[in-house]
């Protein structure tokens, strides 16, 4: 597994393809546009990650690419950074929703009762107008909140 950091972004995706070596490779880059993503992926990287990756997802990612599934980190603009009509408790229960804990696993890790994370997660669902957990991380993910 390789993780390099691409400080031109993409304009250096082609050349970088035979540096790859066929081996699993995660980039992180300034700016994860499509076009950016892109052209890493045809150039043979399995991720593209933005420089500023917490550790945590950092490890998540290669576990990811690790199991053969493909990484991307979506741009953080403004809309497309944190849920603004979530709480910060509600965008935690979200991220460990995306991680397929249970409720009871929540309520353990966060110090709270399952049913505080049932109202968590209700509460969530209706302000995402989500009707399932599965939607609400898929809108989290698509919105640039999780990061898998």
């Amino acid at each position: 597994m390789v993780v390099r950091d691409l400080a031109d972004d993409g304009a250096l995706a082609d050349a970088l393809a035979a540096r790859f070596e066929d081996r699993p490779t995660i980039v992180a880059v300034n700016d994860p546009s499509d076009e950016t993503s892109r052209a890493l992926l045809r150039a043979g990287a399995r991720g593209v990650v933005r420089r500023d990756t917490s550790p945590s997802d950092l490890a998540s990612a290669v576990d990811a690419v690790a199991h053969g599934f493909i990484v991307l980190s979506g741009p953080r603009s403004a809309a497309a950074g944190p849920a603004p009509n979530l709480t910060a408790r509600e965008r935690e229960v979200l991220d460990l929703l995306a991680r397929g804990w249970s409720n009871k696993q929540i309520g353990a890790r966060l110090g709270v009762a399952e049913n505080t994370v049932k109202f968590h997660v209700a509460s969530i669902l209706a302000k995402l107008d989500a009707t399932t957990r599965t939607q609400a991380v898929t809108i989290g993910v698509r919105r640039g909140w999780i990061m898998l």
